[in-house]
């Protein structure tokens, strides 16, 4: 080529890199000129006034029709002011366009997240990327698409084609953790520990040759996937390489791992150095000490069988070695230079030793010279600890701690026992040392704990409680009041109050007097200490012992229960406030709940991409667990199901609201949206101690048995929805409708050419046959034993279900439906009434059992009963809609038929007249016994029984405290007799609209 020609290429390029330059100016100039028109959108969706956002998109639309951000906006407001439909059409418009401007394609992801169709975000950016395949930007945010989509395949895919477009050690990792991922949830583990884990390792040990790891976090993925493996030589290898240095040992992180990994390949004396350096650092952990000796154990051990076996040479060296370290521990936890106060795991440590010791001396050899060093016996330490840090309130967990581990004989248990008392009996009279009172709740606790007042009679149990009463008086008095401690803080002297409640809950024989004088307790000592939870706790569940879930509701305010606390409290209260009456109030917790379980998705997928951008690989899995927890949780599965049976219960007014609301819940009668198998139980019964061994014991056993019946609950729950949905959807074939739906770059309009599903009358009678078989598990099932108690859980709904004869009334109505819809030849003239005659004699039963309501615990069982009535009337009322509906249909298809003389026979006109009769009659029967219901409920005087009851238990403390809680039991009271009687009446008008 020629200098001429040379020169002419180069100013040929030059040429064009000045009109690229000068497009780049302009397309920034239009940029700018398009931010600053879409700013007051932006600001109106922000502040929530979404009409006011729909206006200004509009305006903006008007000026610059082709604006894609300005329509995805404007899809975003229609879609928050409920316009769904109209949204989603604007959406589907864009989305065809392939965009790739990022401010439109964020904007789409925000309306995809609120639509819960996330596959779409990754949709838009695999469409964008085409266009422009080596951008970055819209790399990264595909990547985070499929994360929310747990796509770990594509995730490798797109990290993998983004390190490639630019070399950033981030992209690196985010495939490597994407295949972790997915040999985390592999099924196949033989694919997962050949080929998945493997591969993830040999990407990392790459880097580490190549010494391109730069950060912690990928030091942390590559000890992850080396420990999946179970490869702990290589992990310890890692953890002592260069490439070890970059990890942090903050609060000894890298040494406790390091301790682990050497007991894992059975390096004990390694590993016991590194736990007593773990405990040099730190000498106030327990957990050290109790591996310590563990593994001074299988050290000695080790060593015997190197001897032989033989007995005259068992050796304890290594057990030496421990409590010489335990001792100078102690030293160095008493000694004023080191720290300012003692510290009690060394004092532990030395309990748990003392215990090893024993058990060792009765099956390994002589160890006696060592027992002589440490003590006499284990109630001498355990009662030096007393009086030695008596003065703490926390060390009862600590005696409690070794009281489990150990095996004490009942002599010795009451040795101690007499020992702490009498260390008591000096101070017990002085009402004015904090640290007295401490040790004074410390003793009446450990007693309690070992059983001590189980033995009590009665009137023994009173006295004690007024012993304690008084001296929580006296220290109140002396001490708290004139304190400077602020109502936010717990009060030092209320474990008292709390011991008073678990002391007079031991009785067996619980009655209106015990319960009545623990609620008094309970409240004269929240008074004084409103911040109180685990007495809020308490009376909530005395509270919704005596069916007064108003004051339940007051307190649970007052708690403030939010977030995870909606799902490991929950039990407390979601079925109760359904079962005292309160349905407006249980409503709007249900939906309270529900919220969050929903914002708990959305929410979890946010932080597991900022644990990709974040590079905290460690917890991508933690985070997955938790959303999996969470979403098989009894308490949200229970949730759901209530909160719609709840709506169908309440909402209703006719039977055309009664089809909206089954409409709008868009039930899947076919299929069952539970896989009963991965529901897990999370409610949380230690948040509520009953400080009793015993009653620990029996907790996990009671809680087994609830988790049991209400997976049963669950199910009858659950199965009666589709039922109902079935039963409405017999009007009319359902067709699959037309569903838009989106593929890479085309709207597509998905045909089903008018595919039917499965024949809605067979759906009808499969559940029914299925739900017949649930209801007869129900009735050959044990249930939970019906125990009041302070710390354990409520008994299941179908307990009291399963009493009276409420799902035979709703068996009945659906074969009468069956029948109806089939024109059932052989059942038109044989059909009765036998729904309306069980309900109404579950009417009578309900008659007679109100008028033996004469105590506390009676009250709660009868709200309960004429809920569970008035819910059943409720769901039969919507069968005996919808049978109106299939009959009323029929007639017409009838008179069609007669007026164009298709059907002279008359056969057809006798079975449709045969049923309406019987329809007639049920409807008519089901007024009546609603009627008597009605009577019945307003009759009901509970108020006046529980004022009797509770004045007459002798309480002459505090009365403005009685005063208060009578006002508020009876406000509740009144509240669930009032809700009741209103939906009764709803609905007496909601039979009159069924008549034909």
């Amino acid at each position: 080529m020629s200098i001429i020609e040379s020169y002419k290429s180069v100013a040929k390029f030059q040429n064009n890199s000045q009109s690229f330059t000068e497009m780049m100016a302009r397309n920034a100039e239009i940029s700018h000129i398009n931010e600053r028109r879409l700013r007051p959108i932006y600001d109106c969706l922000d502040n929530g006034n979404n009409k006011k956002a729909l206006q200004e998109a509009d305006k903006v639309l008007k000026k610059q029709k082709d604006l894609t951000c300005a329509k995805v906006l404007k899809a975003l407001a229609l879609l928050r002011l409920g316009r769904q439909e109209d949204s989603l059409q604007i959406l589907y418009d864009v989305h065809s366009e392939s965009p790739i401007e990022d401010s439109t394609l964020q904007a789409m992801t925000i309306c995809y997240r609120e639509l819960h169709k996330i596959d779409l975000i990754a949709d838009a950016y695999e469409n964008a990327i085409k266009k422009d395949p080596n951008n970055e930007e819209l790399h990264s945010h595909l990547f985070m698409a499929y994360v929310r989509l747990s796509n770990y395949k594509k995730q490798q895919m797109t990290a993998m084609g983004l390190y490639k477009i630019k070399s950033k050690n981030p992209y690196y990792f985010w495939a490597v953790m994407s295949i972790l991922m997915q040999a985390i949830t592999s099924k196949d583990q033989s694919i997962t520990q050949k080929i998945t884990l493997p591969l993830a390792e040999k990407m990392c040990q790459k880097f580490a040759d190549e010494n391109k790891i730069e950060a912690e976090a990928e030091v942390e993925l590559y000890l992850l996937i080396l420990e999946k493996q179970k490869k702990y030589n290589e992990m310890l290898a890692l953890i002592d390489s260069p490439i070890g240095a970059k990890l942090n040992n903050n609060l000894g992180f890298i040494t406790k791992k390091k301790a682990d990994l050497l007991k894992h390949l059975e390096r004990y004396e390694e590993a016991f150095e590194t736990y007593k350096q773990l405990i040099d650092n730190n000498i106030d952990q327990m957990d050290y000490y109790s591996e310590i000796i563990k593994l001074a154990v299988i050290l000695d051990d080790e060593l015997d069988k190197k001897l032989n076996g033989d007995q005259k040479h068992c050796s304890s060296h290594n057990l030496s070695l421990v409590l010489t370290f335990i001792e100078e521990c102690i030293q160095r936890g008493t000694d004023g230079s080191t720290t300012s106060h003692r510290l009690r795991s060394p004092y532990l440590a030395k309990m748990d030793l003392f215990d090893i010791l024993i058990r060792r001396q009765q099956s390994q050899g002589d160890v006696d010279h060592l027992i002589k060093r440490v003590a006499k016996s284990m109630t001498d330490l355990l009662f030096e600890y007393f009086v030695d840090f008596g003065t703490k309130q926390a060390i009862m967990f600590d005696i409690i701690y070794v009281l489990d581990k150990s095996f004490l004989s009942d002599e010795e248990l009451q040795n101690l026992v007499l020992q702490m008392r009498q260390s008591i009996s000096d101070v017990s009279n002085d009402y004015n040392e904090l640290k007295s009172l401490h040790k004074h709740i410390v003793c009446h606790y450990i007693c309690h704990y070992l059983g001590q007042n189980d033995q009590l009679d009665r009137e023994s149990r009173l006295k004690l409680v007024n012993h304690l009463n008084e001296c929580y008086k006296n220290y109140y008095k002396n001490i708290v009041s004139i304190s400077e401690i602020t109502p936010t803080e717990q009060q030092p002297t209320d474990p008292y109050a709390i011991l008073m409640a678990n002391i007079l809950f031991l009785d067996k024989d619980l009655d209106d007097s015990l319960i009545s004088q623990t609620v008094v307790i309970l409240e004269k000592v929240l008074a004084s200490s409103p911040s109180n939870f685990y007495i809020k706790l308490m009376l909530i569940k005395l509270y919704n012992t005596m069916g007064a879930v108003g004051a339940s509701h007051t307190l649970i305010e007052s708690l403030d229960i939010k977030h995870i606390m909606y799902d490991t409290l929950g039990y407390l209260f979601t079925s109760k406030m359904v079962t005292g009456a309160h349905f407006t109030a249980s409503s709007q917790l249900l939906g309270h709940m529900l919220k969050f379980y929903s914002a708990n998705f959305k929410d979890t997928l946010e932080y597991l991409i900022s644990c990709y951008k974040y590079g905290s690989f460690t917890k991508v899995e933690e985070i997955l667990n938790l959303r999996e927890r969470l979403n098989n949780s009894l308490q949200y599965c229970l949730s759901a199901v209530e909160r719609m049976i709840l709506d169908l219960i309440l909402e209703p007014k006719n039977h055309t609201s009664t089809e909206n609301i089954i409409n709008y819940m868009e039930i899947d009668v076919e299929n069952d949206k539970f896989v009963w198998s991965d529901i897990c139980d999370n409610r949380d019964f230690s948040v509520i101690n009953s400080y009793h061994q015993n009653k620990e014991k029996l907790l996990k056993e009671k809680q087994m048995q609830t988790f049991n019946d209400e997976i049963l609950w669950l199910k009858i729950r659950n199965l009666l929805i589709r039922v109902i949905a079935s039963s409405h959807n017999l009007n009319s074939d359902v067709v699959i409708k037309k569903e838009t739906t989106i593929t890479n770059n085309t709207v597509v309009d998905g045909q089903t050419n008018g595919t039917l599903k499965r024949n809605s009358a067979d759906v009808l009678s499969n559940l029914s046959l299925k739900f017949r078989d649930y209801i007869d598990c129900m009735h050959s099932s044990k249930f939970a034993d019906s125990l009041v108690s302070l710390e354990g859980p409520h008994q299941s709904r179908i307990v009291s279900f399963s009493k009276f004869n409420y799902f035979e009334v709703l068996i009945t109505l659906i074969d009468f439906i069956i029948a109806v819809n089939n024109d059932a030849k052989e059942d038109a003239f044989t059909t009765d009434v036998k729904s309306a005659d069980i309900f109404s004699s579950i009417v009578n039963s309900l008659e007679n059992m109100t008028s033996k309501t004469t105590t506390l615990l009676s009250i709660q069982t009868t709200l309960e009963q004429l809920t569970n009535i008035v819910e059943t009337l409720s769901i039969s009322i919507i069968f005996m809609g919808i049978c109106q509906s299939i009959m009323k249909s029929k007639m017409n298809i009838s008179n069609k038929k007669i007026r164009r003389k298709k059907d002279t026979t008359g056969t057809a006109d006798d079975i449709i007249n045969s049923y309406v009769k019987t329809y007639v009659s049920l409807v008519s029967k089901f007024e009546e016994s609603a009627q008597r219901l009605d009577k019945l409920i307003k009759t009901l005087n509970i108020s006046s029984v529980f004022s009797e009851r509770f004045s007459s238990c002798e309480i002459t403390d505090s009365e403005s405290i009685v005063d208060k809680i009578k006002d508020n039991v009876t406000k509740s009271y009144n509240q669930s007799i009032k809700e009741l009687s209103t939906l009764i009446q709803n609905k007496i008008l909601y039979l009159h609209s069924l008549r034909l």
